[in-house]
């Protein structure tokens, strides 16, 4: 996500800036950044729920599983 936000970011100034581009015209040129943004931020996302779910299935170790621990 953050290499997404940085790589718009340096293509809006240059089109902006050094190529003398409309504003609305870089939007759109800018927009394959902003999905692949939105695709990675699902993705991550994604994982975090998972993690989650998987964290709440297994809950708090057993007394077994500390006991062991100490060994």
């Amino acid at each position: 996500m953050t290499v997404a936000f940085g790589v718009a970011g340096v293509v809006q100034v240059y089109l902006e800036r050094i190529m003398k581009m409309d504003f609305m015209k870089v939007q759109e040129e800018t927009k394959i950044h902003f999905l692949v943004l939105i695709v990675m931020a699902t993705f991550f996302t994604v994982g975090i729920i998972l993690y989650m779910l998987e964290f709440i299935k297994h809950g708090t170790p057993s007394d077994e599983a500390l006991e062991s621990q100490t060994n």
